[in-house]
């Protein structure tokens, strides 16, 4: 038997996790776009240790090799396994499996490894779980499922290190940060509202919200919720809705300089231009959209994917306030929604709800996990500008030729 295994420290208790999560299970070798491809393995300390000291000839030799220590180590990354350098892949992918895990079993993982796609979040006494949507099995079943998005509570056993906890640096408590998370993701839920009405909700919430955490007073929270709660339960929310503006140029052309930002090969070029006009690039936009409205279970997918990464980052709490974070989800919304609409384009009426689920994954792979396109992308906005819900109106809302 193989001595020296990482100690880990666990956590089992309730687990709040939407049903996909419930649902989900590694495809290993049938994985169309399998995680151990294109992406250098963060290895923990624990993890580190352990390799150093592994008892198994083949695999401790096979670790000297591949297991490149950190220039600056920490406790979550003390190495890095190399990728293989014909394939991209992780040198322990054997068949589509992992042979660490075949052959020492599971906990000699590294976090990365025994946590991805799982994304864990503990809030007070709360831990949520979700995923990310890189990965294409849980985006399959988190974004084309209608209950996906239904919660229950499941007894979980997780690695105390796979778990990030939210402090609370205002003068709110754990249990009303708990109250305004669950508000928000039901406004994101809300029938009888498209998304980007939804989406506006939450807007206006997180504007009257900053305030509060500019003086870091609470005492009119309260108000606030009940107030957004009464604009969309009175159908005030639609008359408000109805007399915004949106602008078809000013998405076409913004989310398409964010695109070119991330490094993305696609191409969206009108044939025959090198350099598309405004003119063409709005119309190629606004005639994707179009494609898109009509593509069967397009709108779910897109209010799934807001939905996961509100619980993703506890939305409205992963920044410096409430209206930075709602910058940071409309950017990504409004960047995956013309991506879809470019390709809407290309397959024009043979666009198919799958060929949307694998764009949506490859935007998560290649946008959600660039932390330099992150920041730039979740920064945006705000640099402009665009920091108040007037002016962030022409960015969210549809308009159709």
């Amino acid at each position: 038997m193989t001595k020296h295994q990482p100690l880990r420290q666990y956590s089992n208790e309730p687990v709040l996790v939407p049903h996909y999560v419930s649902q989900f299970k590694c495809l290993g070798d049938q994985c169309p776009d399998t995680c151990c491809s294109g992406w250098n393995v963060f290895v923990d300390q624990a993890t580190h240790a352990a390799y150093k000291q592994c008892a198994d000839p083949t695999l401790a030799r096979a670790f000297e090799l591949h297991v490149m220590p950190a220039e600056q180590p920490s406790g979550t990354h003390a190495a890095t396994i190399q990728r293989d350098a014909a394939s991209g892949d992780c040198p322990f992918l054997i068949d589509g499996w992992c042979n660490v895990q075949a052959k020492l079993g599971e906990a000699w993982l590294s976090d990365v490894c025994t946590n991805y796609p799982r994304l864990n979040v503990r809030l007070g006494d709360a831990l949520f779980q979700s995923m990310s949507l890189s990965c294409p099995e849980a985006a399959r079943l988190a974004l084309t499922q209608p209950d996906a998005f239904d919660f229950k509570a499941l007894p979980l056993s997780i690695r105390q290190s796979d778990i990030r906890v939210v402090p609370t640096p205002w003068a709110l408590s754990h249990e009303q940060m708990q109250d305004v998370h669950f508000f928000c993701i039901q406004i994101a839920k809300t029938q009888g509202l498209a998304l980007w009405e939804r989406l506006v909700c939450m807007g206006l919430l997180c504007e009257n919200l900053r305030e509060l955490f500019a003086n870091n007073r609470f005492a009119g929270l309260n108000e606030v919720l009940a107030g957004i709660e009464a604009l969309v339960s009175s159908g005030q929310v639609n008359e408000l809705c109805q007399a915004m503006v949106g602008s078809a140029e000013v998405q076409a052309s913004f989310f398409r300089a964010l695109w070119a930002a991330g490094g993305s090969d696609h191409s969206d070029a009108v044939p025959g231009d090198s350099v598309p006009s405004t003119e063409a690039l709005t119309q190629r936009y606004q005639q994707g959209l179009l494609h898109l409205k009509q593509v069967d279970g397009a709108e779910l997918l897109l209010e799934h994917a807001v939905l996961n990464d509100m619980l993703q980052d506890l939305f409205p709490f992963s920044g410096a306030d409430p209206m930075h974070n709602f910058l940071k989800l409309i950017s990504r919304f409004g960047l995956l929604r013309w991506s879809l609409a470019q390709l809407c384009v290309a397959k024009g009426n043979q666009v198919k709800l799958d060929d949307l689920l694998l764009c949506t994954q490859q935007f998560y792979r290649a946008f959600r996990h660039n932390p330099i396109f992150a920041t730039a992308l979740h920064e945006s906005l705000h640099k402009l500008g665009w920091g108040t819900m007037e002016k962030t109106i022409p960015i969210i809302k549809p308009e159709f030729v």
